[in-house]
């Protein structure tokens, strides 16, 4: 059976350049979800404490 509100994994050589994530580090990050703001403008905020900060492993 397919999904029909798609695919819930991002690989990390998908994600966006503004996210500032190491490319060939792991295998997946975290997906978006944006709300109300588009997609393309949005930051998990899982990424951004982990890999931006640094203050979660």
């Amino acid at each position: 059976m397919v999904s029909i509100a798609g695919s819930k994994k991002l690989k990390r050589q998908m994600a966006p350049t503004f996210w500032g994530i190491t490319r060939k580090d792991k295998r997946f990050v975290v997906t978006v979800k944006p709300g109300p703001h588009p997609k393309n403008y949005s930051i998990p905020s899982a990424v951004f404490l982990r890999d931006t900060l640094k203050l979660v492993t």
